[in-house]
């Protein structure tokens, strides 16, 4: 299963040793995101307060990386984020929108929780159930799939993976992006492969 998760990211080197640029191309994407994965699973544990989210608790000793089903979705995901930090309204933000293997098992569905609205709360700041939730797991779950709570109708579907085996990067393009929150909440988005994308409005 192919998955997809966009993000605003430092750049790195351009690998660029070989002599067919096509095979360069293929192999810079490669091991781009693969560096864009190395980073999430290779912070520190147990999980700083300042990387905490909704299925990695502070003090959680294993690192979480985040992907949605769908690109819709992760423009959604990824908007949030910009949308709450001020100093980034009205600021056009580049952003990389990068394809992903999934090749994990099963991953648990939360629908099934008893407490699932407490533990979708749509405020970061309240992720308290979502951990307790999380710590009350035996064994603890390899990934969980998850409705998004950032886009209308919770149509998306998200993965929280926490077994860097899981994930393989292909050599699928990246959709180089720039994002641009607005204040009145709606989200601006322009692909430098298909032009100007229609605004979204996530939830928040």
């Amino acid at each position: 299963m192919n998955l997809y998760r966009t993000f605003s990211p430092k750049r790195r080197n351009s690998f660029q040793f070989l002599a067919n640029q096509a095979q360069q191309t293929a192999l810079s994407l490669k091991l781009e995101k693969q560096n864009w994965i190395d980073e999430i699973f290779n912070r520190p544990t147990p999980i700083p307060p300042y990387f905490a989210s909704r299925f990695g608790p502070p003090g959680y000793r294993r690192n979480v990386f985040y992907a949605s089903e769908r690109k819709q979705t992760t423009f959604f995901e990824c908007s949030f984020g910009f949308l709450t930090r001020a100093s980034l309204i009205e600021l056009s933000i580049n952003a990389v929108c990068y394809e992903i293997r999934f090749q994990g098992s099963r991953p648990l569905d939360v629908r099934g929780a008893p407490n699932l609205s407490e533990i979708l709360d749509i405020n970061p700041k309240n992720y308290g159930a979502a951990h307790a939730w999380l710590s009350s797991l035996s064994p603890q779950p390899k990934s969980i799939a998850y409705p998004s709570v950032r886009e209308p109708n919770g149509s998306g579907i998200n993965y929280a993976i926490f077994e860097k085996s899981a994930i393989d990067a292909t050599s699928a393009p990246t959709e180089e992006l720039i994002i641009t929150p607005r204040a009145s909440g709606l989200v601006d988005i322009e692909s430098l492969i298909s032009g100007k994308l229609p605004s979204i409005h996530p939830i928040y």
